[in-house]
């Protein structure tokens, strides 16, 4: 499988107005696969708009991801935005079973220990 976040993130350097700093699993290529996500930092240097050029068939779930993230964020937003992406997951990928097991007992472990971030 090719890995798209090199691609990406080659054309981020090259386009953001401003400083992009990889880091995660793309500083490690072996780790990459076609469901890891491409973490940058940006420092603008100018003031940019974020959006694509042209429209993709993704498009239509903005607002649905813009919803998770419009109130505080907190447990239940993990767990929103945990569902979110599992959803289409599932559609591309059959064998996908979603299991917020994991997600749950970490966020059970951060309100048991007081933590708020």
């Amino acid at each position: 499988m090719t890995s798209w976040q090199p691609d990406l993130l080659a054309r981020l350097a090259e386009r953001v107005p401003g400083d992009v700093v990889p880091y995660g699993s793309v500083t490690a290529p072996e780790l990459l696969d076609g469901w890891s996500d491409l973490d940058v930092a940006v420092t603008a240097r100018e003031p940019f708009a974020a959006h694509h050029r042209t429209a993709t068939e993704h498009d239509s779930r903005a607002a649905e991801a813009q919803a998770v993230l419009a109130g505080p964020l907190g447990a239940r937003t993990a767990l929103d935005a945990y569902t979110l992406y599992g959803r289409p997951r599932a559609e591309i990928e059959p064998v996908y079973a979603a299991d917020p097991a994991p997600l749950e007992a970490v966020l059970r472990r951060g309100a048991a220990s007081g933590s708020r971030r």
